[in-house]
C-alpha cells in the first residue's frame, strides 16, 4: 500500500505510552542519547518534539546537510500523520503540529548513501507516489519541491524545472519560495541560460540578501560570464557567514557556505590569472 502514514496511523492506534517517536527505518539515534531524550521527553510540556536530522553516510555520525522536524509528539491527543508521503504530524483539524527544539539529541539520516540502483529504484517509486499525490492536491508546494528534487536526481531537468517553478508558484512561506526559484536558477546556470540564471538569483536576493545558494548561483554566472573580480566579492561574503545553527523546512546544504563557494572562488581566480598572464605577455 502506497500509504505511509496509514501504517503509522496503524501503530498509533496500537501505542499505549506517553510519547510517540518515529525515526524512518534509514534513521538512527546514538545509544547515548536515547537516556537523554528520554529525560527530556519527562520533563517537557509541549506537545511535540522537533530534533535535528542530519543526512549522513550509513553507521557514520557526520554532521553535513541538516534539518530539523517534529520527531516525537504527545500520545493520546488525537494526533495523526497526514499525507501518504512526506508524512507530517497533524491535529484533529489537519493543521501540523509544532515543538520545542531539542539541541542535544540528533537522528542520522543515510537515506541517500545507497547503491546506484537501490537509489534508482527508490526515486522511481517516490516519483510515482508524489506523482500520484500532487495529481489531487496540486497546490501542494512541498510535494511540488520534492518532485522537483527527483526529478533533477534522475536527470530529466524539464520535469524538475515545471515541479521547482510550481513550488514556487504555491509556496506558502518565502523560505520555500526562494528556494524552489534558486532551484529553477540552476537549472538555467546548467543549461547555460546565464541571462535567466542571474535574473533568477537577483530576484532571490532582493527578498533575501543573504541567501547563500542564491549567492552562490550568481557568483557562478558571474564566472561563467568571466566577470571574476564580481564573483569574488559575492564569495568572500558567503565565506564569511556563519553556518546556521538551527534550519526548519527540508536539509540546510551545508556546502553553499563553504565547499562550493571555495569551488567557484577557484575558478574565479584562476580566470584573474589568466588575465595577468595576457597583459603580462602583452607587455
Amino acid at each position: 500500500m502506497d500509504d505511509y502514514s496509514a501504517a503509522r496511523n496503524f501503530s498509533i492506534s496500537h501505542a499505549r505510552g506517553e510519547w510517540i517517536m518515529f525515526p524512518d527505518a534509514d534513521e538512527f539515534l546514538r545509544m547515548e542519547d536515547v537516556e537523554t531524550l528520554r529525560e527530556r521527553l519527562h520533563k517537557s510540556t509541549a506537545e511535540g518534539m522537533v530534533l535535528r536530522l542530519y543526512l549522513s553516510p550509513f553507521g557514520t555520525t557526520e554532521k553535513k546537510a541538516f534539518g530539523q522536524r517534529v520527531k516525537a509528539f504527545r500520545n493520546h491527543q488525537g494526533f495523526r500523520f497526514i499525507r501518504p508521503i512526506n508524512e507530517r504530524v497533524a491535529d484533529t483539524s489537519g493543521k501540523p503540529i509544532g515543538g520545542v527544539i531539542e539541541e542535544r539529541v540528533a537522528l542520522y539520516h543515510w537515506g541517500k548513501d545507497r547503491a546506484p540502483e537501490e537509489m534508482k529504484s527508490k526515486r522511481e517509486r517516490y516519483i510515482r507516489m508524489y506523482s500520484a499525490y500532487i495529481t489531487e492536491h496540486p497546490d501542494d508546494a512541498d510535494i511540488h519541491e520534492l518532485l522537483g528534487v527527483n526529478w533533477k536526481e534522475s536527470g530529466n531537468f524539464d520535469k524538475a524545472e515545471h515541479h521547482f517553478a510550481e513550488a514556487a508558484k504555491f509556496a506558502t512561506y518565502p523560505e520555500l519560495r526562494q528556494r524552489a526559484l534558486t532551484h529553477v536558477g540552476w537549472i538555467a546556470f546548467r543549461k547555460r541560460d546565464f541571462p535567466k540564471s542571474m535574473e533568477i538569483a537577483n530576484e532571490v536576493l532582493r527578498e533575501e540578501p543573504t541567501a547563500p545558494a542564491a549567492m552562490n548561483l550568481l557568483a557562478a554566472t558571474y564566472v561563467a560570464l568571466r566577470r571574476p573580480k564580481k564573483a569574488l566579492a559575492i564569495l568572500d561574503k558567503v565565506l564569511s557567514m556563519e553556518i546556521p545553527k538551527r534550519f526548519g523546512g527540508s536539509f540546510l546544504d551545508v556546502s553553499y557556505y563553504r565547499a562550493l563557494p571555495l569551488y567557484f572562488r577557484d575558478l574565479a581566480l584562476s580566470e584573474i590569472n589568466k588575465e595577468a598572464q595576457k597583459c603580462l605577455s602583452a607587455a
